[in-house]
């Protein structure tokens, strides 16, 4: 698995991209966190919404992130070869995604790295 996470324009879903074309599976964190807004709170502004999410559970965030994340490496394992691997990226949870990284045994690359 590889987590990818920097600041805005510095080719994290460039590289993302790149990597779904050879067989890997593209997970966008910002996806997941405006989906789980649009589930549970599509009524208040988004962020209003992740200032109380993150005042209640600062990891709320992380453990959607993780929860997708899970189902995508199941793909991966049942795939029998034919998808390499979990591309994670972000710009705003690198401490989320460092964390599940270590879960996973797996490489962050920041954005000053690409």
């Amino acid at each position: 698995m590889i987590f990818i996470t920097g600041p805005h324009n510095v080719g994290k879903s460039t590289l993302a991209n790149w990597l779904a074309q050879r067989s890997f599976i593209a997970v966008e964190t910002g996806d997941i966190v405006r989906q789980k807004h649009r589930e549970l709170a599509p009524n208040v502004s988004f962020y209003d919404w992740v200032s109380a999410v993150n005042e209640e559970d600062l990891d709320f965030l992380n453990k959607c992130v993780l929860e997708e994340v899970q189902k995508r490496a199941t793909e991966v394992q049942k795939s029998a070869g034919l998808l390499q691997d979990v591309v994670v990226v972000g710009n705003r949870q690198y401490r989320g995604l460092s964390a599940n990284a270590k879960l996973y045994k797996s490489y962050v690359i920041s954005g000053s790295q690409i």
